[in-house]
């Protein structure tokens, strides 16, 4: 049994507003979802050596772009998949990439139960079957 499981959560600019949501990073069209899930870890986590687990994702997160947003974007929304990873070695540091590092403000380690304090209802209720229970 898993007896202290943490979710790594980011702060992060999303339009106007701060958010806590999970290392994340766009599909490009010549790389697998999994190895864009270990490409955001790189991303986010640079000092970190982490596996990403598995080759098949966990969960999908599915949302629509606000109406204001969506005649800019080519899509009405997106879809998060969701990889678990382990963590092997390193110093967790906020990330140095300037693409990320600008719009990140802080990190936390959560446990199941305090997610529901940094996150939207609604997407905590998305995620929340995503995750590892804890006993």
């Amino acid at each position: 049994m898993i007896k202290n499981y943490k979710c790594l959560q980011f702060k992060q600019t999303l339009g106007k507003d701060d958010k806590w949501i999970v290392p994340h990073m766009k599909l490009t069209e010549q790389e697998s979802l999994r190895q864009a899930a270990q490409d955001a870890l790189t991303l986010f986590c640079p000092d970190v050596k982490a596996r990403v687990l598995g080759n098949a994702p966990w969960g999908v997160y599915k949302y629509n772009y606000p109406k204001v947003v969506r005649g800019s974007q080519e899509a009405d929304g997106c879809k998060v998949f969701f990889y678990k990873a382990q963590l092997l070695s390193g110093q967790m540091n906020l990330p140095k990439d300037k693409t990320v590092s600008s719009s990140v403000k802080d990190y936390a380690w959560l446990t199941r139960a305090e997610l529901p304090e940094y996150f939207a209802k609604e997407y905590f209720r998305s995620i929340s079957e995503l995750l590892i229970p804890e006993y």
